[in-house]
């Protein structure tokens, strides 16, 4: 694995580690970003974990910052044939947050599946409820697939999952050097995200004005469609050829 931090590092899950891994697994801060949010019995733990260290298609990686167990990264769904795998990570350990962990944990996976294991797309799904989870993968280039709605069924009510993907193609143009154009780019495209979520809250503000005062709202849309009208006559003006 790729080892660019001197406090950080990858080490493989061991025989050692089998208990320790069933507490985290249960722990609070662990357990409600799992499709399976049950506690784990030691016997479902024991059989998983055997099966899981003599499985092919399985990689799984201890974190350990200073020398200290902080969390786990895996790869599941190993496909030669395809070139393909999946993969996912937690930290336990809530003290270390916002200390470059996740995205030491990210780069570290990327450059061992792209890079080590030659695979050509790595894939990944995460719970609605993780959001920060989801900006980061965006961040080092993943692209959302697809989104389950109502895939997980919670006491609270049922939860969508996101699935996000990058191909080596990706994983190459992010690692490239970038030019004050790319970065440009990378300004219009988080303009793009905050003004999708806008959009969602200005539709949802008209929704409440049209429940609550239908004839009024209708009058303040006339006035918008109205004005809208005005600028599209003028971008149409300024996009003329002289």
């Amino acid at each position: 694995m790729l080892d660019t931090r001197s406090d950080l590092l990858l080490r493989p899950v061991e025989e050692k580690d089998r208990d320790d891994i069933l507490q985290w697994r249960n722990s609070d801060s662990v357990r409600p970003y799992m499709y399976n949010d049950n506690v784990i019995s030691q016997d479902d733990h024991n059989k998983w974990f055997s099966s899981m260290l003599q499985d092919e298609t399985k990689s799984y990686w201890v974190i350990e910052l200073e020398q200290r167990p902080v969390g786990v990264v895996n790869l599941t769904n190993i496909d030669s044939e395809n070139r393909s795998c999946d993969w996912a990570f937690y930290i336990f350990d809530a003290n270390v947050r916002g200390k470059g962990v996740g995205s030491y944990v990210e780069k570290s996976v990327l450059h061992h599946v792209f890079e080590e294991r030659k695979l050509n797309k790595l894939n990944c799904e995460v719970l609605e409820t993780n959001q920060k989870v989801v900006e980061m993968h965006k961040k080092f280039g993943f692209k959302q697939e697809g989104f389950f709605r109502d895939f997980i069924k919670r006491p609270q009510g049922y939860i969508g999952v996101h699935r996000l993907s990058m191909l080596k193609e990706d994983y190459k143009l992010s690692n490239r050097p970038k030019t004050s154009i790319d970065r440009d780019l990378e300004i219009i495209d988080k303009i793009q995200a905050i003004r999708s979520k806008n959009n969602i809250n200005w539709m949802d503000v008209l929704r409440l004005c049209l429940k609550e005062n239908n004839k009024e709202a209708k009058k303040i849309i006339a006035n918008i469609n109205s004005h809208d009208s005005e600028i599209s006559a003028l971008v149409e003006e300024l996009a003329k050829n002289e």
